[in-house]
């Protein structure tokens, strides 16, 4: 399952092909319904290009997506 949604996550260019830790990452959370994953990658995941681009793929599918910030904006959520 967490394969598959990698795939598409890559596959719809969302992440690039080098980026598949990135997307398995990504998948796992969404699988799992986690809120929000945090990060300090800002190059492939957390960044309002790529976000747009996971969330459309990972909606398509069926799943809600993780909110994708680094760890101190999720430190200043209450």
């Amino acid at each position: 399952m967490i394969a598959d949604v990698s795939r598409a996550l890559i596959r719809a260019a969302a992440l690039p092909d080098k980026a598949v830790r990135d997307a398995e990452h990504i998948a796992l959370a969404a699988i799992h319904n986690i809120p929000y994953l945090a990060t300090w990658n800002f190059k492939h995941i957390a960044n309002p290009v790529t976000s747009a681009r996971i969330d459309s793929v990972l909606r398509l599918m069926g799943y809600t997506p993780s909110v994708l910030c680094s760890p101190e904006l999720l430190l200043s959520i209450q």
